[in-house]
C-alpha cells in the first residue's frame, strides 16, 4: 500500500457506492447485524430497546489556563456509565472527563497546555496495521499501539504546537503545546490527531472544547454562565459488555472475504481492518447516550460541534422552532441565520441560541438528528437516519419559570444556583461585522480521489480515500486529478504573506469536510457538477448562509468545484484533509507547507 507514484484517477463510483453492495436495508438495522453475526464477524449490540432521555447530560469543568505556568492535562483510561442501562465503559479522556475539560482562553492572551499521556500501552480498539502510521518501516518494526498529538482544531497555531499528525508521543511522555489565542471569539475543540488512528483516539474518547472570548463577545450580551451550554455530538457502538464496538475487520463494511493480509510489508492492497466509513448506533451527547437537560424558560446558546467519525449531521428541533445561529468555526457570523435545520459535516462548529422562553413550563423538545445513516452526498436523495435511534440525540425539558421561584414543572428537580444571564433578545442582536481578507494571488487546483483495488478483480468497494492535484493531460486534452498519498512530496506550498483561491475538485460521489490547518478561510462559491472543468465555465452558487463568516472545515460536495479564499501568515508544515476520520486515516491527508 505505498506506492512510489501519484495515481491519476477517472471519474468512478466512490464511497456511498460500496453500501449499495451490503444490503437495501439501513446499515443499522437488526438484519443487517443478524447478517453479519451468521458471516462470522463481531457486531454491536442492538440499542433500540435502550430508553432515550432517562440519563442528565454532563457538562464538563472549565478550566482558564495562564500564561507561564502550564496547565497540566492529563490523558488516561477510566470506566464511565454511558448510559443508566449499559454496563461501565473504558474510555479515554483528558483530565477523567470524556469529552474533555472545556478550555477557555482570552483573545490575545497566550497560554501553554501540558498535555501529559498516562494513557495504558494496549489500545482499546482495533489498529490496522498496514495503513500510514502504524509501521516503521526504516526500523522494520510496528510502531506503538499507543500514541498522541493533540491539535487545536481552527486554532491559528504555530506549527511546533499545531498537532502534526507525525510528532506522536507515547504512554509517559508529555508535550507542550503554547496557544497564542490571536483570533478573535471561537468555537474551537481540541482532539487527537495521531497518523493513522486519529479516527479510533477520537471515538475512544479524546476531544474537548476549546472556546476563546474576547471584548466584543462580552458586549453582545448573549446567554452566559447557566445559559450556555457546549453540545460535543458523537455517534457510538457497544457491545453486549458495554465496552465499545469498532469493527475489527473489513468485512464488516462490506462482507468482502478477502483474502486480507495484515503483514505491514507485503499486505493485500485492501486494507483487513480499516473501513472506509462507519457510523454507529447511538447518539451520544458529553458523553452520554440520548441524555436530556433541564432548561429554564429563557434562551440558551448552545456551542455544537460535530465530532463524529463520518457522520454529518442535519439538527431540528422537534417542535420546529427556529435554531438561531450566530456563528461557526471561526467566530462570529455577519447576521443571526435562523432556520428550522442545520447541517454540520464532521468537525464543523455552529454557535447557535435557542428560545424556551415561549414555552410553558413542562414542555419537552427532542434535538433530532434528519441526517443519514450512510455517507452523505447532499440533500437530494438523501434517507434520513433511523427515528427509533440516531435520528434523536438529546431532550431539553422546560423545568423552570426564572420569573417566578414557585414555578416548577413536575418532578423536577431545584433549580440550579442562577450564574451568568440568559442575555438579549435575538431581535435585538447586532453581529460584529467581518473584514474581507485580501484579494487573491493565486488559484490553487487541488482534487478529491479514491483508489480502488488494482489486486482483487472481484472487489468495487475504495481501499483508501486520497488528495491531489489538477494537472493538464495533453492525450485527453484537459485537467485531469492527480492522486497522492501521504508520503508524496508536498504539492501545496503557499508562500507566507500570501492570499489564495483554492479550487477543490470532488472526484467522488460524497460530500468531505475539507480542513486546513492554521487558516480561516471565506467560502467563496460552489460550482455544482463541474468537477475537472474551468471554474468560470458554469454559474457559481453562493455560499450557505450558515457559511458566511470565517470557516476551517468547508464541505465539498459530489461532482462540485468548492472555491475558498486563506491567506497564510505562518510558515512551517501542516497538513489539510477530509475530516471524515476514517479517510483521514487512511490516506485523505496531504502536507500544507507554508514557505
Amino acid at each position: 500500500m505505498t506506492p512510489n507514484r501519484p495515481q491519476k484517477l477517472d471519474r468512478r463510483r466512490l464511497l456511498q457506492n460500496a453500501f449499495a453492495t451490503v444490503a437495501s436495508v439501513p446499515w443499522f438495522s437488526a438484519s443487517r447485524c443478524s447478517a453479519a453475526a451468521s458471516a462470522g464477524f463481531p457486531v454491536p449490540i442492538d440499542t433500540r430497546p435502550l430508553t432515550k432521555f432517562i440519563d442528565q447530560l454532563p457538562i464538563p469543568a472549565v478550566i482558564r489556563p495562564g500564561a507561564r505556568t502550564p496547565a497540566s492535562i492529563i490523558l488516561t483510561q477510566f470506566q464511565t456509565r454511558m448510559h443508566s442501562a449499559l454496563p461501565l465503559t473504558s474510555v479515554w479522556g483528558y483530565n477523567g472527563s470524556s469529552p474533555g475539560v472545556t478550555i477557555e482562553a482570552q483573545s490575545g492572551t497566550p497560554c501553554r497546555i501540558r498535555f501529559v499521556n498516562n494513557l495504558p500501552t494496549k489500545h482499546l480498539l482495533p489498529i490496522d496495521p498496514t495503513i500510514d502510521g502504524a509501521f516503521n518501516y526504516a526500523l522494520n518494526i510496528p510502531n506503538p499501539a499507543v500514541r498522541t498529538i493533540t491539535h487545536l482544531h481552527g486554532g491559528h497555531t504555530r506549527p511546533e504546537h499545531d498537532g502534526f499528525p507525525e510528532h506522536w508521543y507515547v504512554p509517559g511522555v508529555s508535550r507542550d503545546h503554547v496557544y497564542d489565542n490571536n483570533q478573535p471569539a471561537a468555537t474551537l475543540w481540541y482532539h487527537d490527531h495521531t497518523m493513522g488512528i486519529t479516527r479510533l483516539n477520537v471515538y475512544a474518547g479524546l476531544a474537548g472544547f476549546y472556546l476563546i472570548r474576547d471584548k466584543t463577545e462580552t458586549a453582545l450580551n448573549l446567554p452566559r454562565g447557566t445559559f450556555e451550554i457546549p453540545l460535543l455530538i458523537q455517534d457510538r457502538c457497544f457491545n453486549a459488555d458495554g465496552s465499545l464496538f469498532f469493527p475489527t475487520t473489513r468485512e464488516y463494511f462490506d462482507e468482502y472475504p478477502g483474502p486480507y493480509s495484515t503483514d505491514p510489508v507485503n499486505p493485500t492492497d485492501v486494507p483487513p481492518v480499516w473501513n472506509p466509513e462507519f457510523f454507529g448506533n447511538a447518539m451520544v451527547v458529553n458523553g452520554k447516550v440520548w441524555p436530556y437537560l433541564n432548561v429554564f424558560k429563557a434562551q440558551y446558546r448552545l456551542r455544537l460541534a460535530n465530532g463524529c467519525n463520518a457522520r454529518f449531521l442535519l439538527l431540528a428541533l422537534s417542535n420546529n422552532a427556529s435554531l438561531h445561529q450566530i456563528g461557526g468555526d471561526g467566530g462570529f457570523l455577519p447576521a443571526i441565520v435562523s432556520s428550522p435545520q442545520l447541517l454540520l459535516g464532521p468537525g464543523e462548529r455552529a454557535d447557535v441560541i435557542v428560545d424556551f422562553s415561549t414555552l410553558p413550563v413542562g414542555t419537552r423538545v427532542q434535538l433530532l438528528n434528519l441526517g443519514p445513516d450512510e455517507p452523505y452526498g447532499g440533500l437530494d436523495d438523501m434517507t434520513p437516519s433511523n427515528p427509533e435511534t440516531t435520528g434523536q440525540i438529546m431532550e431539553f425539558r422546560v423545568a423552570w419559570d426564572p420569573a417566578s421561584k414557585v414555578t416548577r414543572a413536575a418532578g423536577a428537580p431545584a433549580p440550579p444556583a442562577f450564574t451568568g444571564s440568559p442575555g438579549n433578545a435575538v431581535k435585538n442582536l447586532h453581529l460584529p461585522a467581518i473584514n474581507p481578507l485580501p484579494p487573491a494571488t493565486f488559484t490553487r487546483k487541488v482534487s478529491l480521489n479514491e483508489a480502488g483495488s488494482t489486486a482483487h478483480e472481484d472487489f468495487d468497494g475504495p481501499v483508501a480515500g486520497m488528495l491531489g492535484t489538477m494537472q493538464y493531460d495533453p492525450e485527453m486534452e484537459m485537467e485531469m486529478p492527480m492522486a497522492m498519498r501521504w508520503m508524496h512530496p508536498a504539492t501545496e506550498t503557499p508562500k507566507v504573506g500570501t492570499c489564495e483561491t483554492w479550487e477543490i475538485h470532488n472526484f467522488t460521489e460524497d460530500a468531505h469536510p475539507i480542513h486546513l490547518h492554521q487558516v480561516q478561510f471565506e467560502i467563496i462559491g460552489r460550482i455544482p457538477d463541474a468537477a475537472g472543468t474551468e471554474a468560470g465555465s458554469a454559474a457559481m452558487l453562493p455560499p450557505e448562509p450558515g457559511e458566511t463568516g470565517r470557516k476551517d472545515t468547508v464541505v465539498c460536495y459530489p461532482g462540485a468545484i468548492t472555491l475558498i479564499k486563506a491567506a497564510f501568515d505562518i510558515k512551517g508544515n501542516y497538513v489539510w484533509h477530509c475530516h471524515i476520520l476514517d479517510h483521514e486515516d487512511n490516506d485523505m491527508m496531504r502536507p500544507l507547507v507554508v514557505t
